[in-house]
């Protein structure tokens, strides 16, 4: 599944927040975490299955070096408009990959206004029927294999209202899923490689001007963002010569990545050359 339509929710600044203590979690997991204490998740911690393990509203969960979560239980991250559930990295100066994951294998999990920071990945699992991802935000600051969510055999979720933006294979991956609902998510998969003839649609993002094409040349990252297009594209681009952004979209897969900056030749070039 995926869905482009835009809304502009981001992550909530937590810097100013203050936990009346920290608690330390190792182990086997349950119950209900409220805003009395800030978790700090020591390994990979799990949640039995037939159990139930609550996050309220505001409730920061920071995870040290490699540490995840396994929930052959239920996950109910129950964050709110105003008071979101924060994952993220334990480290002073957190990068991408602090942290392991969270996988679901239990039914019925609720992830709601969570900011998902830091992590080698994203959400995955099987087995995750009836569960609900409303207002997750995921935006650029995971590691540069990281998928959204990718999950399997997973009948009647729903996908709504997330703004996930990854450098992976999927913003969302849900297969053998029936009776599933995906609406209004902002997804952005930040290509690390493009291979020759892929059709993509390249758009002027100052006055949203595009064009169907096939790319000529495999690219890699970070080559990728020195995008060559053909003085006749940037032409009927209306690119500037100065400053020519290009926002590239992989028709097959949908999925998007914006070249920093691009350079031009003659289509000529491209007959003698290829």
């Amino acid at each position: 599944f995926s869905s482009r339509r835009r809304h502009t929710r981001w992550p909530r600044d937590w810097s100013s927040d203050v936990c009346s203590s920290d608690l330390t979690v190792t182990g086997e997991q349950s119950g209900n975490w409220t805003t009395s204490y800030q978790y700090w998740v020591q390994d990979t911690v799990t949640f039995p299955e037939g159990d139930t393990l609550t996050i309220d509203a505001g409730v920061r969960v920071k995870f040290l070096a490699g540490a995840g979560m396994v929930c052959y239980g239920t996950l109910q991250a129950n964050g709110t408009e105003d008071e979101h559930v924060l994952f993220t990295s334990k480290q002073p100066t957190p990068i991408p990959g602090d942290w392991d994951n969270i996988e679901l294998y239990g039914e019925n999990n609720v992830i709601s206004y969570v900011d998902y920071e830091f992590a080698t990945d994203g959400f995955s699992g099987d087995g995750a029927s009836g569960s609900t991802f409303d207002h997750l935000t995921m935006v650029g600051s995971l590691s540069l294999t990281a998928n959204g969510i990718v999950l399997t055999n997973s009948s009647n979720m729903s996908f709504t209202n997330n703004h996930i933006s990854v450098a992976g294979e999927y913003g969302i991956f849900s297969e053998n899923s029936p009776n599933s609902v995906v609406n209004n998510n902002e997804i952005i998969v930040l290509h690390s490689f493009l291979k020759i003839n892929t059709p993509v649609k390249l758009t002027n993002p100052d006055n949203l001007m595009s064009i169907d094409t096939k790319v000529y040349k495999n690219a890699n990252y970070p080559k990728i963002f020195n995008v060559v297009i053909s003085q006749k594209i940037a032409s009927i681009l209306e690119l500037d010569a100065n400053n020519p952004f290009v926002e590239i979209i992989e028709i097959k897969k949908n999925k998007t990545f914006i070249a920093k900056k691009t350079n031009t030749y003659e289509e000529k070039e491209i007959r003698e050359t290829s």
